[in-house]
């Protein structure tokens, strides 16, 4: 297999047996990780992870929304990245 340009990034086509292999397909959601001399691709897992101190998971747990927490949350969820 070979990494080829695709426009301004970097590409890689997958062949038919290893996506059979995996349980993928296209169109799936995939997280792609990377270290040094490889790159892991999975299917993701459609959890997103809101890191919070643990004064507003206090908070939280008794049924109070810490000030700022929605608006983490709904940046989160539109992709905005980190929070």
């Amino acid at each position: 297999m070979k990494l080829r340009r695709v426009g301004s990034a970097t590409g890689l086509a997958l062949r038919k047996d290893l996506l059979d292999a995996s349980g993928l397909a296209e169109g799936d959601e995939v997280e792609v990780t990377a270290a040094p001399g490889e790159i892991r691709i999975r299917r993701a897992s459609g959890e997103v992870f809101l890191p919070l101190p643990a004064a507003d998971l206090q908070e939280l747990a008794k049924g109070r929304v810490p000030r700022g927490v929605q608006t983490k949350a709904r940046k989160l969820l539109k992709g905005g990245g980190n929070v």
